[in-house]
C-alpha cells in the first residue's frame, strides 16, 4: 500500500456535516455508531473529531448527512491519521481516506461532492 501523504487535493466542504461511523476492520465494533461533525470533506477524504483514537489502517463504515440537502450517503474509508486534538480535550482529530471501487461509483461520489460544494456556496 502506498504511503498516504496527508495532502488532500480538491476543494473542501467546510460546513459541518453529521457523520455516523464505526470500525468494521480489523475488529468490528458491535456497540453501535459513534457520531461526530465533519471539520472538512473533499473528494479524497473526511476529517472529523472522534471520541476514541483509531489505528492507522483501520477501516470505518460511515454515513454522512448533508443538512442542506436532506440526504444521507454511505462510504467506507481507511484511517490515515488519528491524533490527540489540539483544540478539544479527550477528542482525536481523525482523517479517513474514502475508498471507492469502480469508475461509476467514483464518478457518482465526485458528482455528489460537487453538488455539496455548490449548495454550500449558495448558503
Amino acid at each position: 500500500m502506498a504511503e498516504y501523504d496527508h495532502k488532500r487535493v480538491g476543494k473542501r466542504i467546510t460546513k459541518p456535516h453529521l457523520i455516523r461511523f464505526k470500525q468494521i476492520d480489523p475488529v468490528p465494533e458491535v456497540d453501535g455508531w459513534e457520531v461526530a461533525t465533519s471539520t472538512n470533506i473533499s473528494v479524497t477524504g473526511i476529517c472529523f473529531n472522534s471520541q476514541k483514537q483509531y489505528t492507522v489502517g483501520a477501516t470505518l463504515t460511515m454515513k454522512v448527512s448533508n443538512p442542506l440537502m436532506h440526504m444521507e450517503s454511505g462510504y467506507v474509508g481507511v484511517v490515515v491519521r488519528s491524533e490527540s486534538s489540539r483544540k478539544l480535550a479527550n477528542f482525536f482529530e481523525t482523517a479517513v481516506k474514502i475508498e471507492i471501487e469502480g469508475e461509476e461509483e467514483r464518478a457518482a461520489f465526485y458528482k455528489e461532492i460537487e453538488m455539496w460544494l455548490a449548495k454550500e456556496g449558495e448558503s
